[in-house]
C-alpha cells in the first residue's frame, strides 16, 4: 500500500501542469518560434516536449519608457528631444515577431519574473525608433518659435499608434520636450 501511494504521488508530481497567471500574456510555442499560441489566465501551459517548445511570458499592464535624441526644427534648427511614454503591450504575438529576442529559448522571457533590461532593449527597437521616425518627419516643418507642444504631443502620439498597432503596442500617452541646443 505505501508502495502504491508513493508511486500515484509520483506520477501526480510529473504530471502536474503550469498554469498562465494574470497580468502577463503567456505564449507557447512548439516549433522554435515559428508560431505561438497565446495561453489565457487559468489555462494550462502544454508540457514542453524537446528543445523548440517553451513558453514566453509578456507583461499585460502598462509599462513606462523613455528616449532622448538630437533632431532638427524648421530651418535646421536643432534640439535635444527627451521623451517619456506610457505603453501597453495589446497584442504578444504581433510584439514577439517584431521583438524576436525575447522569443527566444532559454531567455530570462521565459520566465514570469522577466528580465527589465530585455523589455528596455525591446522598448528601444520597437517603440523608440518609430517615435524618433515620427517625429523628425513632423518637426522639419515646425518652427521653433511657435512651436505648440500639447498639438504636437497629440498629433505624434496619433502617429506613433497608427505605427505600433501593428506591432502589438499602443502608447498611452507621451510627453515630448524639445530642449534648444
Amino acid at each position: 500500500m505505501k508502495n502504491l501511494i508513493t508511486i500515484l504521488l509520483l506520477i501526480a508530481g510529473l504530471q502536474s501542469c503550469d498554469y498562465a497567471t494574470s497580468n502577463v500574456q503567456t505564449l507557447y510555442t512548439s516549433d522554435c518560434g515559428v508560431s505561438w499560441k497565446l495561453i489565457k489566465a487559468g489555462e494550462s501551459i502544454p508540457k514542453a516536449i524537446g528543445m523548440c517548445s517553451y513558453k514566453v511570458t509578456i507583461p499585460d499592464y502598462p509599462m513606462q519608457g523613455e528616449s532622448k535624441f538630437k533632431t532638427a526644427f524648421k530651418d535646421r534648427v536643432l534640439a535635444n528631444v527627451e521623451v517619456t511614454y506610457d505603453y501597453e503591450i495589446t497584442d504578444g504575438i504581433l510584439f514577439i515577431s517584431e521583438a524576436k529576442y525575447l522569443g527566444k529559448s532559454n531567455t530570462a522571457s521565459e520566465d514570469q519574473t522577466n528580465s527589465s533590461s530585455a523589455y528596455e532593449t525591446a522598448e528601444n527597437s520597437v517603440i523608440d525608433k518609430r517615435i524618433k521616425e515620427v517625429a523628425r518627419e513632423l518637426l522639419i516643418a515646425e518652427d521653433i518659435t511657435d512651436f505648440s507642444q500639447s498639438d504636437f504631443e497629440d498629433r505624434l502620439l496619433t502617429a506613433v499608434n497608427k505605427l505600433l498597432q501593428s506591432k502589438g503596442v499602443k502608447l498611452n500617452f507621451l510627453s515630448f520636450v524639445p530642449i534648444p541646443d
